[in-house]
């Protein structure tokens, strides 16, 4: 005779497995879904990677290809203001002024363009562990002139041991000093400070200065590639120096952003720099 509690308790048990078979199924789709999700967003990010390589050695080759013209085109201007200029009438002397200028301009453009396509492109990370000190040091010497036409003073008290690409740090460390020394309200003299301090998996290094300022809506636009926010008459440059800073943070797998109080308060740039900068970071 049939047992009605064994028949309902296997029915029950009956009702579980096929819930957990259920719920196995539902989970391996889920998996499969993210596994294609996952799939999808590497192919992505190596497309992605390959599209800025390729841009990269684009904008090197093409500058680099841009020098040899260039330069016969300074040649040429200089002869040309050496021998001739005192000779050439009024408007004239104008001209070749506006076309010297123009080939300064280009050149300095070239250049910051081929600093950015290098920053990255070694085969291997070139990190060394160094005195941040000497590192500002070296940055300070490459802005001298500079500092000293304006009276600047720029300071730092005691710096960490840092891990990193101290090349490329100079590098962005001069383009930082550079902007602060150079957008400033006239006759002000620029006053920078440097400091460094350790939070939780990274060195928080601080720039400020007593510059212009920057407005809130520009915070984050001024690291983009070509980025001004004045005309060239007001503060010259190539709008690329920011980009390069942005871009070496970024290959020691930190950051950099800029905080200010706005125009007139002066400007603070911030770099993260992680304590052991990723190989695979500074190599992308």
């Amino acid at each position: 005779m049939d047992n009605p509690q064994t028949d309902s308790s296997n029915a029950v048990n009956d009702a579980l497995r096929a819930r957990l078979a259920e719920a196995e199924a539902a989970l391996q789709e889920q998996a499969a879904t993210c596994k294609r999700a996952e799939d999808g967003h590497l192919a992505a990010m190596a497309k992605m990677k390959r599209a800025v390589a390729e841009l990269e050695q684009f904008a090197y080759i093409t500058s680099h290809d841009l020098q040899a013209p260039l330069r016969n085109i300074t040649g040429f201007t200089q002869l040309l203001e050496k021998r001739h200029k005192a000779s050439l009438p009024a408007d004239a002397q104008e001209f070749l002024g506006y076309i010297i200028s123009s080939v300064r301009h280009m050149q300095n453009l070239i250049e910051d363009i081929l600093t950015f396509s290098r920053v990255g492109r070694t085969p291997e990370p070139q990190y060394s562990s160094a005195g941040l000190a000497d590192t500002l040091d070296r940055a300070l010497s490459q802005v001298s002139k500079q500092v000293l036409d304006k009276s600047a003073s720029v300071s730092w008290a005691e710096m960490p041991t840092v891990t990193a690409d101290h090349n490329l740090l100079v590098q962005l460390f001069l383009n930082i000093f550079d902007n602060a020394v150079k957008f400033q309200l006239p006759g002000n003299k620029p006053i920078v400070v440097v400091k460094a301090e350790a939070e939780a998996e990274h060195w928080r290094i601080s720039i400020s200065d007593n510059g212009i300022g920057i407005a809130a809506e520009h915070l984050e636009a001024i690291f983009a590639v070509f980025r001004r926010l004045h005309t060239q008459d007001e503060y010259p440059g190539t709008g690329i120096g920011l980009a390069i800073c942005q871009k070496v943070a970024v290959h020691h797998g930190g950051s950099i952003t800029a905080e200010s109080a706005g125009l007139g308060q002066g400007a603070c740039f911030v770099l993260r720099l992680p304590f052991h900068p990723s190989p695979a970071a500074g190599s992308a």
